[in-house]
């Protein structure tokens, strides 16, 4: 009796060990994926902000102060008076899809 004791106890001792190197051969593998992820996100976002940097470089910005007269009245006048009429209508199609359009509103 005393041998099949013995034999019950190392098979359970066997059985834990086992289990034990499986979680922790579990949680290093893991980690080694998560770690891989990172870096290779990292690098992602590290050619991203260079491609950015690259076309943000590149822009061509130029300022110019334009003043178109209709009737001898500058644009800017006529939109300062006309701003507070202008509206935009949108809409959703029964397809799905949206359209936006825009106009005035007057008495």
């Amino acid at each position: 009796m005393n041998e099949v004791g013995t034999y019950i106890r190392v098979s359970s001792l066997l059985i834990i060990m086992v289990f034990i190197a499986g979680l922790i051969s579990g949680g290093i593998i893991s980690c080694l994926i998560t770690f891989q992820q990172i870096n290779e996100l990292k690098n992602e976002t590290s050619n991203l902000r260079a491609h950015v940097s690259k076309l943000w470089g590149s822009q061509n910005i130029t300022y110019q102060n334009i003043t178109l007269y209709q009737n001898g009245t500058s644009l800017v006048k006529i939109y300062e008076k006309v701003r507070d009429s202008v509206v935009l209508i949108r809409g959703t199609l029964a397809e799905g899809g949206t359209v936006q359009g825009s106009g005035f509103v007057y008495n």
